[in-house]
């Protein structure tokens, strides 16, 4: 495995999940619906998915730490299809609550892409050494 465009490959995928993010804030605060044009409704719809499910999978999937953001994107685009639906059912309360919980998940999720990406640099450091 290419560490190094592993580790570029990731820091991508991260950015990407960070934009989606900020955008699915947007949308939440519009009242965009889920399955919208540019709104993902699954996890690998996203690019990060895409990322993640493909060749992420392919150059990473051996690791545990990267096996354990599946569950943690998974869970954040359930929350984020019960923030929808509270939006559309004007259950704004329950709609705040759950977005407080996709904020959760969201930043456990970038705790784990992050701890990954050190790993993977200090893995490479050696190499470059050498």
């Amino acid at each position: 495995m290419d560490k190094t465009t592993a580790l570029s490959q990731l820091r991508h995928a991260k950015s990407a999940m960070v934009r989606w993010r900020e955008y699915a804030h947007h949308h939440m605060v519009s009242g965009a619906v889920v399955g919208s044009k540019g709104t993902p409704v699954s996890p690998t719809e996203c690019e990060f998915g895409k990322w993640f499910h493909g060749r992420g999978a392919e150059l990473l999937g051996h690791i545990p730490q990267f096996c354990a953001i599946r569950d943690t994107h998974s869970a954040l685009y359930e929350v984020h299809k019960q923030v929808h639906r509270h939006l559309l059912s004007e259950e704004l309360e329950y709609a705040k609550q759950q977005w407080k919980h996709f904020t959760q998940i969201f930043h456990q999720m970038l705790d784990a892409i992050v701890a990954l990406e050190k790993d993977l640099e200090h893995q490479i450091k050696p190499q470059a050494a050498a």
